[in-house]
């Protein structure tokens, strides 16, 4: 059964969310799969792939516990990441759901949000404290900003920004330490519904 929007309020987004940074991530040549995290039929929660038609869908990683929230696909190295937001942890596996094991201990702060910059080899994700980064193995996690960080998060790689969910804005800043963050959108009425898209350049 896939996650439904608002499943939890402290998530702001689930299923869908999830599933658009998946498709954006992961194009055609990623076996032509969409990625997703979802509420099993078969109880407790997990990653699943299928078609982008919905065909032959496949359930990769099964927990009986725990929240799996974003997901994002390293299409080069054939590897996948996701939030686990009730155990405080990030996993990786690859795109089959083999050797799956956890990449960082962010210690109580519910990783939500997730995305790859893999040609320079970091992992940007957000949690109640803020905006943070490491390298893909889990090594070299940095605090970039304490900026308020409640939503998922999206990378524009060309223009090297980030762009994250927080209540009822959208916000931005460089990817790097320290960065001076401003509000793209501000004052919706319903974050709860709320999504943050990978950006396009022409």
């Amino acid at each position: 059964m896939a996650r439904m929007l608002c499943s939890r309020p402290s998530a702001g987004l689930a299923l869908m969310a999830s599933l658009l940074l998946a498709v954006m991530i992961a194009p055609a040549d990623a076996h032509a799969k969409v990625y997703f995290s979802a509420f099993l039929a078969e109880g407790g929660v997990g990653i699943e792939r299928s078609g982008f038609d919905g065909a032959e869908p496949e359930t990769l990683q099964l927990q009986s516990t725990g929240f799996d929230d974003g997901i994002a696909v390293d299409v080069r190295d054939g590897v996948m990441y996701w939030t686990d937001t009730d155990a405080s942890i990030i996993w990786r596996a690859n795109l089959n759901g083999s050797e799956a094991q956890i990449v960082v201990d962010d210690f109580g702060w519910e990783p939500l949000g997730i995305a790859l910059d893999a040609a320079n080899g970091k992992i940007y994700w957000n949690d109640r404290q803020g905006v943070k980064r490491a390298n893909l193995d889990g090594t070299g996690e940095e605090l970039l900003t304490k900026a308020a960080a409640g939503g998922f998060i999206a990378l524009d790689l060309v223009a090297q920004r980030m762009y994250w969910v927080s209540g009822g804005s959208i916000k931005s800043a460089a990817m790097e330490a320290n960065p001076t963050v401003s509000d793209v959108v501000k004052g919706q009425s319903r974050p709860a519904h709320r999504r943050c898209r990978t950006c396009a350049h022409n």
